[in-house]
């Protein structure tokens, strides 16, 4: 970091020239440094060369220099060190060029790149705030920097342990040589310990068993829950709900109180209810059931149907249910069971069969033909002679158009498809099947 400071330099000609007198001869002369400080960092308080520099017409010059009153004589420059509110004046005499001697004065300006330090100073936060650990670390200059903390000692990393509270004067050296001083203060801040309250769902949502974890600090902590007791654990066990004063303290002996809250959290019992209907078009179902959450075992509740632990009810008429699951410690959850007719679609079977040995419908196929596991199926050819007859048809091994083993011929054939029900009428089904090859 660069600080800009501008010194007017004035600068006064005065020129004789013996008794000769020549008109319009006029004589300037500017200063210039070296280094030129206006584009180069220099060091608070590092000396500069000023330079004269005379125009034409001033021939064997002599200079005069004032230096905050201080008067050198007879030198084309100087070596200063240039302060605040420094006045620096250069008066140029010659004996030749101009007669009679014709003053003149110039004023020039030099602007001061000067390199300034700035310290910043990070307390480390510490159970006692009278004293701190510190880093300091600084901008501007060439790292790295030494410092020297008026009081307490020099350090060539920053690094201060237990410095007490308060302002301080720091010197600081950068790599290059250049010095700064800056006032610093040392302000020490407290090790927070922050806790976290974790509740165990329970069934009873008027108190909870709780574990109290901490950040901040050094582990491991203990604590004291005011109206409950301590622990060393964070574990706290039927603690009724509410707000309390926690006390905490760490490895290191630092304390800090909170204000903590105790929210107990129910227990959710997720019971899962798969309804089976166990055959198509009817009017009940085997309704199954499972639970995560809470402990088991379980017990359940169908209202108007009945109680058991395996979650097995069956022949449920439809309708809605409600059901209560309760777990082992007394949890209780309430769902609706709803039962619903599936009603299946009727077997369809294809009127058409290409069996020539490409695997597209080779087969006779009839959809829907899962839903009616109890089926018969009877084919017979134009005849009226039975070609074909099976139990508990599948399309997965179906009618090849064979009989005794041997391909039937291009033909129309007939089907008759009977479908058992248990609870309502059998279902009939007939109608012909056309063979091409």
């Amino acid at each position: 970091m660069f600080f800009m400071k501008k010194y007017l330099l004035i600068l006064y000609a005065i020129l004789f020239i013996g008794n000769e007198v020549f008109a319009q001869c006029p004589v300037s002369v500017t200063i210039v440094s070296v280094p030129d400080v206006s584009t180069i960092a220099v060091c608070k308080s590092t000396p500069v060369q000023l330079e004269a520099n005379p125009s034409l017409g001033a021939l064997t010059p002599q200079y005069i220099w004032v230096v905050d009153g201080d008067t050198l004589f007879g030198a084309d420059s100087i070596i200063t060190i240039l302060a605040n509110s420094q006045n620096v004046q250069v008066y140029l005499v010659t004996t030749t060029g101009c007669v009679p001697a014709n003053e003149d004065t110039a004023t020039a300006s030099i602007q001061i790149l000067t390199v300034i330090i700035q310290s910043t100073v990070t307390p480390t936060p510490t159970c006692d705030v009278t004293k701190a650990d510190i880093l300091i670390t600084s901008t501007g200059g060439t790292a790295p920097y030494s410092y020297n903390l008026v009081g307490i000692g020099t350090s060539g990393t920053g690094v201060y342990n237990d410095v007490p509270a308060g302002t301080y004067t720091l010197y600081i050296t950068d790599d290059q040589g250049c010095n700064d001083t800056n006032q610093v203060t040392v302000t020490p801040i407290p090790k927070d310990l922050v806790p976290t309250i974790t509740p165990e769902p329970s069934c009873d949502l008027t108190k909870a068993d709780i574990l109290i974890t901490s950040t901040g600090g050094t582990s491991p902590y203990s604590y004291n829950l005011v109206g409950i007791g301590t622990s060393a654990t964070g574990v706290y066990s039927d603690v009724p709900a509410g707000t309390y004063t926690l006390y905490i303290t760490d490895d290191q002996g630092c304390n800090d109180t909170n204000q903590v809250t105790v929210t107990p959290i129910p227990k959710d019992l997720v019971p899962t209810i798969n309804p089976q209907i166990t055959e198509c078009n009817q009017t009940t179902a085997d309704v199954f059931i499972t639970t995560t959450g809470g402990t088991a075992p379980y017990t359940y509740d169908l209202q108007g149907i009945g109680q058991n632990s395996e979650g097995i009810f069956s022949d449920v008429p439809t309708g809605n249910y409600t059901l209560y699951t309760t777990d082992s410690e007394g949890c209780v959850d309430t769902n609706v069971v709803s039962i619903e007719p599936f009603t299946c679609p009727p077997p369809t079977p294809t009127e058409v069969i290409t069996p020539n040995g490409d695997d597209i419908n080779d087969t006779w196929y009839i959809y829907n033909i899962q839903f009616y596991p109890d089926n018969e199926v009877f084919i017979f050819d134009r005849w009226g002679q039975r070609v074909y007859h099976k139990k508990g048809y599948e399309n997965k091994d179906g009618w090849e158009v064979k009989y005794i083993g041997l391909n039937l011929p291009v033909s129309t054939y007939y089907y008759i498809l009977k479908v058992y029900q248990e609870n309502s009428e059998d279902l009939y089904f007939n109608g012909p099947i056309s063979i091409f090859r």
